[in-house]
């Protein structure tokens, strides 16, 4: 395929406004899945880097890969038809519902929405969709693949393209979260993993974006930028997040109480990278927004984050008055988080996951003097980083009278005494049965 057809194959392509338009786009053009075509796209891309053009480098590798992934699709099922292997079978009527549900899963991740689907494609009779859903909430990679693959393929020559689409963004997903998961593979491995995962998201983009629905793009965006925050390539990750987020608040208008709440996670998420490149005025407008969406929305998980970012933030700027304020507010939803839960280990696990608000809130405390105020937060928190904190040379009471510094002395020991029991089981055990603590 000359390049100039190829290009403007490509162009139509990325055009699509809808799965027909996109089918109509490769019936003109069936030489676009062909292995040379790919391979030229990935040469232009080389071009376009070496040149210093990196978005349109990325552009061409994502639509490569994308390409790529359905001619894989296509040859496995034409293999499974030349070797005799059976087929899956699927109605000749359109079963979309089980589609659109499993994209709410895919967008909003509630549980009910995949169970749903599960239950939509049981009616229809679906039973490889329900093999490959129930999989999917297994978190089964192996059986996405292999139901993927052949559905994808058996989708779309049957002219089902919403739910050949929506197959192949299951089929996405899991690589897609290697966005994530990436910092947990042997440090050598690392670039490469979230290298598949920042694929797997532009391609799940493509796909959203082809099926027209903006809840999954925005979603598939999101946590592109993610991939790229904890890469630490923060101009991408902010580009990202802007993309994302422009469609979230598109979507909120719509429906505030569905969408309100991930409009404040973005914005959390933009706020750290802003924060990261020390644009820290857009960094605490993003925070602030967020953090009212969170109060109208109560949404104290996330409420948490944003304080807690907020006052990272304002302590990097020597706001200590304003930084107190932000985390003794996250300390309170911390606190209360735990008092809705009745589990003594999902208690400390809460507080093992935001220690670093009681770090932050003890340092702000110190630096205005306000000691007692820091010994009583250490108490609270009980953790051996923030006794740790308190023994800091700077930190401990400086030109304070002699009964303040004794108070404190007092204290800490006090606090120690609580934290060594409590590593020891003592408290958590009496408290358990109703008794009182042992001396």
């Amino acid at each position: 395929m000359e390049v100039e057809k190829l290009i403007q194959a490509v162009q139509e392509l990325v055009g699509s406004q809808s799965p027909e338009e996109m089918q109509a786009v490769f019936q003109r053009h069936p030489d676009l899945l062909e292995e040379s075509s790919i391979e030229t796209l990935l040469s232009l891309a080389e071009g376009a880097r070496n040149a210093g053009e990196t978005e349109t480098a990325d552009a061409l590798e994502s639509m490569a890969g994308f390409l790529a992934q359905l001619s894989q699709g296509l040859a496995e099922g034409v293999a499974s038809d030349e070797q005799g292997i059976t087929q899956i079978d699927i109605s000749p009527e359109s079963s979309v519902p089980w589609a659109r549900l499993a994209r709410q899963y895919l967008s909003l991740r509630r549980e009910e929405y995949l169970e749903q689907a599960i239950a939509e494609a049981q009616d229809f009779g679906e039973m490889e969709i329900v093999s490959m859903l129930e999989a999917l909430q297994s978190t089964d990679i192996q059986t996405i693949d292999e139901y993927a693959n052949r559905l994808f393929d058996n989708l779309m020559r049957s002219g089902r393209s919403e739910e050949g689409l929506t197959v192949g963004l299951v089929g996405l997903d899991m690589r897609a979260w290697l966005t994530e998961m990436f910092i947990n593979f042997p440090p050598d491995q690392q670039g490469k993993a979230l290298g598949v995962g920042l694929q797997a998201c532009k391609q799940a983009v493509s796909l959203a974006k082809a099926l027209g629905d903006e809840a999954c793009q925005a979603f598939y965006m999101v946590m592109e930028g993610g991939g790229y925050a904890r890469g630490r390539r923060m101009e991408e990750a902010e580009e990202a997040y802007r993309e994302g987020l422009a469609i979230r608040r598109k979507l909120a208008q719509l429906q505030p109480q569905v969408y309100e709440p991930y409009v404040a996670g973005t914005l959390n998420n933009l706020g750290n990278v802003l924060r990261d490149l020390r644009r820290m005025e857009e960094a605490e407008e993003a925070y602030r927004e967020g953090l009212e969406l969170c109060r109208r929305n109560d949404t104290p998980v996330q409420m948490v984050k944003t304080l807690s970012g907020l006052g990272d933030l304002l302590m990097k700027q020597e706001s200590w008055h304003e930084a107190t304020e932000a985390l003794n507010e996250a300390m309170e939803q911390v606190e209360l988080l735990r008092a809705e839960v009745l589990g003594l280990d999902r208690r400390m696990q809460i507080l093992r996951e935001n220690v670093s608000v009681y770090e932050r809130l003890l340092i702000c405390l110190m630096k205005l003097e306000r000691h007692l105020e820091a010994i009583e937060i250490a108490e609270r928190g009980k953790g051996r980083t923030l006794n740790d904190l308190l023994t800091l040379r700077d930190l401990r009471p400086k030109n304070a009278p002699l009964e303040t510094v004794q108070e404190y002395e007092r204290l800490l020991v006090e606090a120690r005494a609580l934290e060594e029991r409590l590593q020891r089981g003592d408290v958590l055990e009496a408290g358990a049965q109703g008794l009182p603590p042992k001396k």
